[in-house]
């Protein structure tokens, strides 16, 4: 899994943690209700207005958690530890993919640098083998010179075709850390041929 899609599941997580966190402390309450009760008892239904009947109550419902306020704090704290962890988790993923777009966009500065360089030289060496050539034309110089430019210049081409192939693996990483989907030549030529 990329960088993108592990963001954006500890993104989740942070969000949930953090839902059940302001919870729990009641700054976000589901609602509430307050409850109460009238009554009153007798032997029989007919006595049950009576002055007689035995007994008459009126009464409140609270609900009030005394007992459990060492859990619920205890939730509190566990849900608030969560929160932290993950928005730790977060941090750790974000910066495990700036640094990578980091290293792969120093890798490519790097690449092109050298590029440029080798190409530079490229020119000198065609300017040395053409001097060679023409030395040896003219009968001021044997052929091994000539050959020996030429040698050089073949293999200075052969980095240069290297570095170029290099520079491209930059361009495709750099994208890649980038978020830039990819998708492989063998995947599309299996959907062109399975509908």
């Amino acid at each position: 899994m990329d960088d993108l899609g592990r963001g954006f599941k500890v993104a989740k997580r942070v969000l949930g943690h953090f839902l059940r966190l302001i919870t729990r402390t009641g700054h976000l309450k589901s609602g509430s209700a307050d409850n109460a009760s009238a009554g009153a008892s007798a032997a029989n239904l007919e006595d049950l207005l009576d002055s007689s009947s035995g007994a008459w109550s009126i009464g409140g419902l609270a609900r009030w958690p005394i007992f459990d306020a060492g859990a619920q704090q205890a939730d509190i704290s566990i849900a608030q530890a969560r929160f932290g962890a993950a928005g730790a988790d977060y941090d750790a993923v974000l910066l495990s993919a700036l640094s990578e777009v980091e290293t792969t966009l120093a890798n490519y500065v790097f690449t092109a640098r050298e590029l440029d360089g080798l190409r530079r030289a490229r020119a000198d060496r065609e300017r040395a083998y053409e001097l060679a050539l023409v030395r040896y034309r003219t009968k001021t110089d044997a052929l091994f010179p000539a050959l020996d430019a030429g040698l050089r210049l073949t293999g200075l081409n052969a980095e240069i075709a290297s570095r170029e192939q290099a520079l491209l693996i930059s361009e495709i990483n750099v994208y890649r850390a980038l978020g830039g989907g990819w998708q492989s030549f063998e995947t599309d030529a299996t959907k062109e041929t399975n509908p």
